[in-house]
């Protein structure tokens, strides 16, 4: 997103207007943060989330069909050291919506409208990814439609790690006694659809300090991974060799282009890295966070510079 460079906001990626409270679309969302709605574009209000904390601001962007929901766990571990936002973009969950031509560039923009509008000093931006493809365990079964609970195992099972029920009731509608009815189908997936397709513009003067974190090679989940059919296996490891080589393209392109950046490779992390291997993630963003810090002299007006 070019128009960060100008305001000197230091990045993690694992990727003007009133500002008025609103209820949660979650109503048994049990996560302790205050939702708000910001406005980016006349009809089109953002949900952002506040856990809270001490410290630098904080501001999750989550990746391409979640919204802020799924850091719902992964915030409140930070809290401790910076003030925690997340942002939910455009055309999900509660989210407004309005197509663009231009969705890169109006991503951007409606961060930055975010920024600008909670007044937020210098803030560090932690983004996760857009999502891939590969080998797929089968869908939920109708005893994993029996609670959100149950939803939430059977994620446990096909991808080794826990969502946050907020995130869930999020992506799928609640039913009657408890159920989880039918999967949400958000007007942003179209929007990121363009982005994927569309020529990826490459920002290779970021002046900010930089914390990219990969997982590579990637674990595909414990249904995939484990999975004990020759010919899912098989699969697995063909698409995993394709994935490494493009990770690892990445890697290379992100270091070149991006010098000051740390880059961290984690072998066998889920593509939900923050969920996957959480100790590792938060040692590298609380030493990055701490690197900040120190490099302006831990001074208020050192950190002005970033």
């Amino acid at each position: 997103m070019p128009r960060f460079r100008t305001k000197a906001v230091p990045t993690l990626v694992f990727a003007l207007a009133p500002l008025y409270s609103q209820p949660s679309a979650a109503p048994l969302d049990s996560s302790p943060h205050r939702v708000q709605f910001v406005s980016v574009e006349e009809n089109v209000h953002l949900e952002v989330l506040d856990w809270g904390g001490s410290g630098r601001p904080l501001v999750l962007l989550a990746g391409g069909g979640d919204t802020a929901h799924v850091f719902d766990d992964f915030a409140l571990t930070l809290i401790s050291n910076c003030h925690v936002y997340g942002i939910t973009r455009r055309g999900f969950g509660a989210s407004g919506f309005s197509a663009t031509d231009n969705p890169a560039d109006r991503l951007g923009d409606d961060v930055l409208a975010v920024l600008s509008s909670l007044k937020l000093n210098r803030p560090v931006l932690a983004g996760h990814s857009l999502a891939g493809g590969g080998p797929q365990p089968p869908p939920p079964g109708e005893s994993d439609f029996a609670s959100f609970h149950a939803l939430q195992q059977y994620y446990v099972r096909v991808r080794g790690l826990t969502f946050p029920e907020g995130e869930l009731r999020q992506q799928w509608e609640s039913a009657a006694e408890g159920r989880v009815g039918k999967e949400r189908n958000f007007a942003g997936g179209a929007l990121l659809s363009t982005l994927i397709k569309s020529a990826i513009k490459k920002y290779t003067h970021i002046s900010t300090p930089a914390l990219v974190i990969y997982a590579n090679p990637h674990g595909q989940g414990a249904w995939v991974d484990h999975n004990p059919d020759p010919k899912i296996s098989e699969a697995a490891k063909a698409y995993s060799a394709a994935l490494a080589v493009l990770t690892d393209r990445q890697v290379r392109s992100f270091e070149k282009g991006v010098p000051r950046a740390r880059v961290v490779n984690i072998p066998g992390a889920n593509h939900y890295i923050f969920l996957s291997n959480q100790a590792d993630v938060l040692r590298e963003m609380h030493g990055f966070l701490a690197g900040l810090h120190a490099a302006c002299g831990g001074s208020f007006e050192g950190w002005q510079k970033w």
